[in-house]
């Protein structure tokens, strides 16, 4: 058991009795240039998800997009930026098999590690390509992502030129399609609708815009979505001691 428990404080997309009512299948995407994303954290989500998920749990990593902060932001060549997204998702997998190895077996049958090109189904690839082509129109959804591009480079002390925030862009581009329609393994047709994550912002606010057809209905038209989904936001208060 984790030092700390997760705090179910709001969602976004599904109401929070949802959970508890165990309608969803949960997933967790791990943020690896997020500090937050230590072991007794993960362990806590995993906790959460394993007592209220409906019958599956996926642990989200996605090394290869992480590349583009190291070549954005660490101004490292593309080669190198990949080397290293690549050993930080191999370290983070290391971390995650650690805590799921000390779970009971039945527990462990539960729940999948998958990267980002395990979970490019053939449904995520056409949203993914039908939110490019929107943003390269330079349409109110470009704006709207560019803005929220600004925040991450600004957050980062950068400066927010026009290059830098396309190819941040990018990054969201490639998110986009699981946290509008849910994601799903290559290996598995099970989808997993709801993913736990510490903190909204702009990003989801854009999700449950594109969700609800309100500001862009032609998009959200196009990208057909079938799924019910949600975002649930959390923090963490220190658990029973040990």
């Amino acid at each position: 058991m984790s030092k700390f428990q997760v705090n179910a404080m709001t969602s976004m997309g599904i109401h929070l009795e949802e959970i508890y009512a165990r309608r969803h299948n949960i997933w967790i995407g791990i943020s690896l240039s997020n500090r937050l994303f230590d072991s007794e954290h993960i362990r806590a989500m995993l906790d959460f998800a394993l007592q209220y998920t409906k019958e599956k749990i996926l642990i989200w990593v996605p090394g290869r997009i992480q590349a583009t902060n190291y070549y954005y932001f660490e101004k490292f060549g593309r080669a190198e930026s990949l080397r290293r997204a690549f050993a930080d998702e191999d370290r983070m997998k290391d971390t995650i098999t650690a805590i799921v190895l000390r779970l009971p077996v039945k527990q462990q049958a539960k729940i999948t590690v998958a990267n980002y090109d395990e979970t490019c189904d053939p449904v995520c690839i056409k949203r993914r390509e039908i939110f490019f082509r929107e943003f390269s129109r330079q349409s109110d959804f470009y704006h709207s992502v560019l803005e929220i591009a600004k925040n991450i480079v600004e957050g980062r002390g950068r400066s927010p030129e026009i290059k830098r925030l396309e190819a941040v862009a990018l990054y969201i581009l490639h998110e986009l399609p699981y946290f509008v329609g849910g994601i799903r393994t290559l290996e598995n047709p099970v989808y997993y609708t709801a993913i736990l994550y510490p903190g909204m912002g702009k990003l989801d606010v854009l999700t449950q815009t594109i969700m609800e057809g309100r500001a862009y209905p032609a998009l959200t038209r196009a990208l057909d979505l079938r799924v019910n989904v949600g975002i649930v936001d959390i923090d963490f208060r220190r658990g029973p001691e040990r």
